[in-house]
């Protein structure tokens, strides 16, 4: 069983029944596909969701320049990761969850979200629409892609096991 489904599986386990008894709920898993912020974080391995302004040191030249396939290559030293191209792509997921039964679903668990501060920026989208919590569980992965939720109920808890 794959980690994302022991996760949302405990999810379902501690949503608090009181506010789901007797009621139907939707729920929506959604791979957000390198959803990165573009703030280098040093103890990632996310130096190509960076605004190329910020990928002219040597070091970084170096570094992607040390990814094994051509087209990480590419991206690491040219790929413009910046505001835009970040705020196009929240705003397109948010989109696709919200035309969901033209209101969005009631839970949605996320993969491939790089920390709190991009799910926090998709979560400010959806709050206008009934979304009142969002969770992050921190995985391992070198790149710092992780598991998240953004729901209408109450998250109570959430852990991450291997």
């Amino acid at each position: 069983m794959s980690n994302f489904l022991k996760i949302f599986f405990i999810f379902f386990a501690l949503l608090s029944s009181d506010n789901l008894a007797a009621k139907t709920f939707t729920v929506m898993t959604f791979n957000v596909e390198n959803m990165f912020d573009n703030l280098d974080d040093p103890n990632k391995e996310d130096e190509t969701y960076l605004p190329v302004s910020m990928k002219t040191s040597k070091t970084h030249i170096n570094n992607c320049n040390k990814l094994r396939y051509q087209r990480w290559r590419d991206d690491c030293l040219q790929m413009d990761w910046n505001d835009e191209v970040i705020n196009y792509k929240l705003n397109a997921t948010a989109e696709v969850i919200l035309s969901f039964n033209d209101h969005g679903p009631d839970i949605i668990g996320f993969q491939e979200i790089e920390n709190l501060n991009i799910l926090k920026r998709l979560f400010d989208l959806l709050e206008p629409h009934g979304y009142k919590y969002y969770s992050l569980v921190e995985g391992n992965d070198k790149r710092g892609i992780d598991n998240a939720f953004i729901s209408k109920y109450e998250i109570l808890s959430l852990s991450y096991t291997l």
